[in-house]
């Protein structure tokens, strides 16, 4: 889902983002990413899950991928979740990282 431009170190880059992942990834029919979902749980208060969660937001952020983090202790309705992911496709608004 993320990759290295060219002209960039391909090692260097692929050894700081390889072991990271999403819990979801939502795309158009085009398989054009519109946005990953993080579902942030308790072990995310960990000190290390926290570097863990720093270095996946930076990633994404300058990958220009729109990141969305809920709390799996108030996870949004269908509809609030359809809104979050749709809304900046309908008005036509930049998607910028969400954290």
């Amino acid at each position: 889902m993320l990759g290295v431009k060219r002209g960039f170190n391909f090692q260097a880059w692929n050894n700081r983002i390889n072991r990271l992942s999403y819990d979801f990834v939502v795309c158009a029919k085009d398989s054009t990413v519109i946005a990953a979902i993080e579902l942030d749980d308790k072990t995310h208060e960990s000190e290390s899950r926290a570097y863990t969660d720093d270095k996946k937001n930076k990633a994404a952020a300058d990958a220009g991928l729109r990141l969305v983090r809920w709390s799996v202790r108030t996870l949004p309705s269908e509809e609030a979740i359809r809104s979050e992911l749709l809304a900046p496709l309908l008005t036509g608004e930049k998607m910028e990282p969400r954290f």
